[in-house]
């Protein structure tokens, strides 16, 4: 019996919260270096493609952006 894999999973994961245990965001500020951690979860995230992260300083209120990417494969074990 042989098993074949075609394509790789895209799209919006269907979840308010996706959490990632053991996933540690620490977040830097650009204007005046304040260091925190970002939460630890998505909101509706999509998978393979680049997720845009609204930033806000907790200490001088600057705003600025990033992108990260979640990536989920499927392999035959």
């Amino acid at each position: 019996m042989s098993i074949e894999i075609l394509g790789q999973p895209k799209g919006e994961i269907e979840v308010k919260r996706f959490y990632l245990p053991e996933v540690q965001i620490n977040v830097i500020c650009p204007e005046c270096g304040y260091e925190y951690l970002w939460e630890n979860y998505l909101s509706y995230p999509d998978v393979n493609t680049p997720i845009g992260l609204y930033l806000a300083c907790r200490e001088c209120d600057h705003n600025w952006s990033e992108q990260i990417i979640l990536k989920l494969s499927v392999e035959l074990v």
